[in-house]
């Protein structure tokens, strides 16, 4: 069987930078099964399968997975697809186009050469104590901003969000990866279980994603 596919680079300005993203076509009659195991061959962090392609509309439905399972929502993943719709696949290069994930439909819209989604509203669910957090990392109590929550958040894809109170304790971050993995499955409601760690600094922003997936971090 012949399985068209793109490689992209996400979030780069350049060639072979950014998140890399593996996007597969005519991919209607593949099974989850056999979709799992492309995306375990390819090894990207995540790679998209088109399942369905309506062009007079400029809608697709497309599933998402790591190499290890199905995600029902990311980010970059849908960035990039869009792109490859957007740019290779619909006539015309719409500007704007709808993406069905399994969440739910998700709207892109393109402004000049930059692509935007608009994801679907966030879950707030359990609160976590910093005290957790030198257990399984090089954080002291004192790198935590007192003024947010730690709090696991979703659009689809589950985060522990952490406010830190310095991009220094952010760049010095180091985490312990098993302790790390096993406080994850402790405390995480869905299979993707992802740290989400940022400062706000002299009017800046500054994250760091880390997650534990095959026994890597």
């Amino acid at each position: 069987m012949s399985l068209p596919f793109y490689i992209v680079d996400v979030f780069a300005d350049k060639k072979y930078a950014g998140n890399q993203l593996a996007v597969f076509l005519d991919a209607e009659n593949l099974s989850s099964k056999e979709m799992q195991q492309i995306a375990r061959e390819i090894n990207f962090a995540e790679s998209t399968f088109v399942t369905k392609l309506d062009k007079e509309n400029n809608k697709a439905e497309i599933r998402i997975f790591t190499p290890a399972h199905e995600m029902q929502f990311a980010g970059h993943p849908i960035i990039g697809t869009s792109w490859v719709l957007m740019n290779k696949i619909f006539e015309n290069s719409p500007n704007e186009i709808k993406l069905e994930v399994p969440i739910g439909p998700i709207s892109i819209n393109k402004t000049e050469d930059l692509i935007w989604l608009k994801a679907a509203q966030p879950k707030f669910w359990d609160v976590f104590a910093k005290e957790d957090f030198p257990s399984f990392s090089n954080l002291t109590i004192d790198d935590f901003d007192n003024q947010y929550l730690i709090q696991e958040v979703t659009t689809g894809s589950a985060f522990v969000i952490v406010p830190l109170n310095s991009k220094r304790a952010l760049e010095n971050l180091v985490l312990d990866k098993d302790k790390t993995n096993k406080w994850l499955k402790q405390h995480c409601k869905t299979d993707h279980r992802g740290l989400y760690f940022y400062s706000f600094e002299d009017s800046k922003l500054a994250t760091r994603m880390l997650c534990v997936e095959n026994n890597q971090l």
